[in-house]
């Protein structure tokens, strides 16, 4: 079954105007999926295939050569070095095939798009399903807590799949191929441990000083590895919102996953009931809310600015909610 997300008229009409568009976003949010159903008939190559990345390293430039009439290059955060020579192959191209690349993180995508290949590289954010979308299939979930269980991947509403064993398996491989792989962190298990630390602290105004000290780290890499969090779509800084901007900037944000089905894994939740008695319940509830507030799928150009989501601090400190950048919930 393919699901057809909003975005992918998105994506066909920015390939009308660019030389290529890249697919950002989490693992498992569709965009080898929709990248293939938009080209259907170019060739497909990703760089998670050990050769293919090899080819890709030793000869950028004849690795880019197969796509001269179009194709889709997946994952290619996976051979960063990449992305120095698609400037003057792009500049170069003799025909207007359309070129879709697609990657899992931000950190070495995104930065070094912006830098080298502005208006040549559209870039859309394609994140796990939206709320609109979901709600179009017969196996929409029939609660609230079943929904926040099951999460927002696509995998989890085309097949008959146990969530907690899905995100078992998500969560291995994100650790194993992203994390150590490729960002070069090797201590998994204290990782790990911080990645659940997280999960117990979403919807908190985030203090670096208390996760760093519970997870037995320093500081900076509490800093550090927050921020391959946010890099790889696991979660999301949001900025509190003050009338007096110079007061905004030096607050400390909030901490919000792209996804609860992830983060009630994260938290222990085995089913959806078990939401209902959950001392997080609340906090489960918001970060719902944060992802159902979003857009639920982005596409910029490659100038592409923040989205400045924000939340709203009363002056209580006791609740906050949500604003659209039109000041309405």
């Amino acid at each position: 079954m393919y699901i057809k997300r909003q975005v992918e008229k998105t994506v066909v009409e920015l390939l009308k105007k660019y030389p290529a568009v890249a697919l950002v976003g989490p693992r498992q949010s569709g965009k080898s999926t929709m990248a293939k159903n938009i080209l259907k008939n170019y060739p497909y190559y990703s760089l998670e295939d050990l050769d293919e990345r090899e080819f890709a390293i030793s000869d950028p430039r004849g690795y880019l050569e197969r796509f001269k009439n179009g194709g889709i290059i997946d994952e290619i955060q996976k051979v960063p070095e990449l992305i120095s020579y698609l400037q003057s192959f792009l500049d170069n191209k003799k025909n207007k095939k359309p070129i879709i690349l697609t990657g899992s993180a931000q950190l070495t995508l995104l930065s070094n798009i912006t830098q080298t290949l502005s208006g040549r590289v559209a870039i859309v954010e394609l994140l796990p399903l939206s709320y609109l979308e979901i709600k179009k299939m017969a196996v929409a979930p029939k609660s609230l807590e079943q929904l926040f269980y099951t999460g927002l991947y696509p995998k989890l509403y085309k097949e008959k799949i146990n969530p907690t064993d899905w995100y078992y398996d998500y969560t291995k491989t994100y650790l194993e191929r992203d994390v150590r792989d490729i960002l070069k962190v090797h201590n998994l298990g204290t990782f790990q441990k911080f990645l659940k630390m997280c999960a117990a602290r979403a919807g908190q105004i985030l203090n670096f000083s208390s996760l760093a000290n519970d997870c037995g780290i320093a500081h900076s890499t509490a800093e550090a590895w927050l921020n391959i969090l946010q890099a790889t779509y696991i979660v999301n800084r949001v900025q509190p919102h003050y009338q007096n901007f110079s007061k905004r900037l030096i607050k400390a944000p909030k901490l919000y996953f792209y996804d609860t089905g992830l983060l009630c894994f994260l938290l222990g939740i085995v089913s959806a009931d078990e939401i209902k008695v959950h001392s997080l319940r609340g906090a489960i509830m918001e970060n719902w809310l944060k992802l159902k507030s979003a857009s639920g799928n982005t596409a910029n150009c490659a100038e592409m600015v923040d989205t400045n989501d924000s939340f709203n601090l009363k002056k209580s400190g006791q609740r906050s909610s949500f604003l659209e950048k039109n000041g309405a919930m």
